[in-house]
Protein backbone atom coordinates (compact mmCIF):
# COMPACT_ATOMS: atom_id res chain seq x y z
CA UNK A 1 0.00 0.00 0.00
CA UNK A 2 2.96 2.16 0.21
CA UNK A 3 3.44 2.63 -2.96
CA UNK A 4 -0.55 4.30 -3.64
CA UNK A 5 0.10 6.53 -1.01
CA UNK A 6 4.00 7.37 -0.63
CA UNK A 7 2.65 10.50 1.13
CA UNK A 8 0.76 8.71 3.55
CA UNK A 9 2.23 6.80 6.92
CA UNK A 10 -0.30 3.80 6.93
CA UNK A 11 -0.18 1.15 9.72
CA UNK A 12 -3.08 -0.60 11.11
CA UNK A 13 -4.14 1.73 13.42
CA UNK A 14 -4.52 4.92 11.20
CA UNK A 15 -6.40 2.33 8.61
CA UNK A 16 -9.36 1.15 11.58
CA UNK A 17 -9.35 4.98 12.18
CA UNK A 18 -9.98 5.63 8.92
CA UNK A 19 -12.93 2.61 8.45
CA UNK A 20 -14.84 4.09 11.56
CA UNK A 21 -14.92 7.98 11.07
CA UNK A 22 -15.56 6.72 7.24
CA UNK A 23 -18.61 4.60 9.08
CA UNK A 24 -19.98 7.32 10.99
CA UNK A 25 -18.92 10.58 9.62
CA UNK A 26 -19.89 9.40 5.55
CA UNK A 27 -22.26 6.54 5.88
CA UNK A 28 -23.78 7.91 8.67
CA UNK A 29 -23.88 3.95 10.47
CA UNK A 30 -25.46 5.07 13.97
CA UNK A 31 -23.06 5.28 17.04
CA UNK A 32 -24.00 1.92 18.72
CA UNK A 33 -23.61 -0.06 15.61
CA UNK A 34 -20.17 1.31 15.08
CA UNK A 35 -19.40 0.59 18.71
CA UNK A 36 -20.03 -2.83 18.74
CA UNK A 37 -18.49 -3.19 14.88
CA UNK A 38 -14.94 -1.87 16.49
CA UNK A 39 -15.36 -3.48 20.06
CA UNK A 40 -15.62 -0.61 21.47
CA UNK A 41 -16.24 -1.05 25.73
CA UNK A 42 -17.80 2.37 26.16
CA UNK A 43 -19.68 4.70 23.66
CA UNK A 44 -16.98 7.70 24.01
CA UNK A 45 -14.24 5.62 22.77
CA UNK A 46 -16.57 5.75 19.04
CA UNK A 47 -17.62 9.19 19.90
CA UNK A 48 -13.91 10.63 19.19
CA UNK A 49 -14.15 9.73 15.84
CA UNK A 50 -17.55 11.88 15.03
CA UNK A 51 -17.00 14.88 13.72
CA UNK A 52 -19.56 17.73 12.90
CA UNK A 53 -19.90 18.95 9.54
CA UNK A 54 -19.55 22.34 8.42
CA UNK A 55 -22.73 22.84 7.50
CA UNK A 56 -24.18 21.75 10.85
CA UNK A 57 -21.33 24.29 12.54
CA UNK A 58 -22.28 26.88 10.41
CA UNK A 59 -26.29 26.27 11.02
CA UNK A 60 -25.54 26.26 14.89
CA UNK A 61 -23.31 29.60 14.95
CA UNK A 62 -25.99 31.68 13.45
CA UNK A 63 -28.25 30.12 15.78
CA UNK A 64 -26.23 31.50 18.67
CA UNK A 65 -24.09 34.30 17.43
CA UNK A 66 -24.76 37.94 18.88
CA UNK A 67 -23.94 39.39 15.23
CA UNK A 68 -26.23 37.70 13.10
Amino acid sequence: MKGLFPDRNLTAKTIRDSVISNLLNERRISLEQVQLFAGHRWICSTQRYQQASIEEERDILRQFHPLE
